[in-house]
C-alpha cells in the first residue's frame, strides 16, 4: 500500500484511516453518489466500509480526496480485482461534481504508478448510464473493452475500460 500523500493541482489525496469515517459519512449522506456504484452496499455504513477498505491489502491506493484546504470531497482507490487486474475507482460528494476533481485525482494516482515504473494496464468499470464518468475515462486515455476480462466478476450493467501506460519515445513511461 502507498501511504504517501499525493498532490494534484487543487487537491490532496491522503491515505485513508479509521478517523476518516465521519468525513466519508457526511459525503455519503447523499445516497445519489452511489447510484452507479453497485459494489458499495446501501445504506452506506461509513465505519464498517472504512474498516473493510483499510484492512484490504489488495488496494495500493486508498485515499481520501481533499481540497487543499483539507475539506474532504471524495475517495479514490487503486486496487486489484479478483483476477489480479489493477482497477481504479472513486466517488465524489455531489457538491463537487462537474469541477474536474475526479479526473485530477485519477491522473494523480496514474502519475504515481508511472513514477513507480508500474507498467500494468489499469482498468475502470463504469455503469453504462454514468455518461460523465464514461466521457472522463475517454479523456484520460481509457478505451472501452468489448468483452469482460476473464474472472473480472463485474456486475452486468458495468462497462469495462482499460488504460495502458503512456510511453515516451525512449521506452519509458509517462504520466498524462
Amino acid at each position: 500500500m502507498i501511504n504517501a500523500c499525493l498532490l494534484a493541482d487543487r487537491l490532496l489525496l491522503v491515505p485513508m484511516t479509521h478517523d476518516d469515517a465521519s468525513d466519508l459519512a457526511l459525503i455519503a449522506a447523499d445516497a445519489s453518489i452511489f447510484r452507479y456504484i453497485p459494489d458499495i452496499p446501501q445504506p452506506f455504513d461509513a465505519g464498517r466500509w472504512v474498516r473493510s477498505v483499510v484492512a484490504n491489502d489488495a488496494h495500493r491506493i486508498k485515499h481520501v480526496i481533499r481540497l487543499r484546504t483539507g475539506e474532504p470531497v471524495g475517495f479514490l482507490q487503486l486496487g486489484q480485482r479478483r483476477n489480479g487486474d489493477l482497477q481504479i475507482g472513486y466517488f465524489l460528494a455531489r457538491a463537487h461534481w462537474g469541477k474536474g476533481f475526479a479526473r485530477e485525482a485519477c491522473l494523480s494516482a496514474l502519475g504515481l504508478l508511472a513514477d513507480l515504473g508500474d507498467e500494468r494496464p489499469v482498468h475502470a468499470a463504469v455503469h453504462r448510464d454514468n455518461l460523465t464518468s464514461l466521457r472522463m475515462l475517454g479523456s484520460m486515455g481509457f478505451r472501452r473493452l468489448d468483452s469482460m476480462p476473464p474472472h473480472a466478476d463485474l456486475p452486468r450493467d458495468m462497462i469495462d475500460h482499460v488504460r495502458s501506460p503512456v510511453r515516451d519515445g525512449r521506452g519509458g513511461i509517462l504520466a498524462r
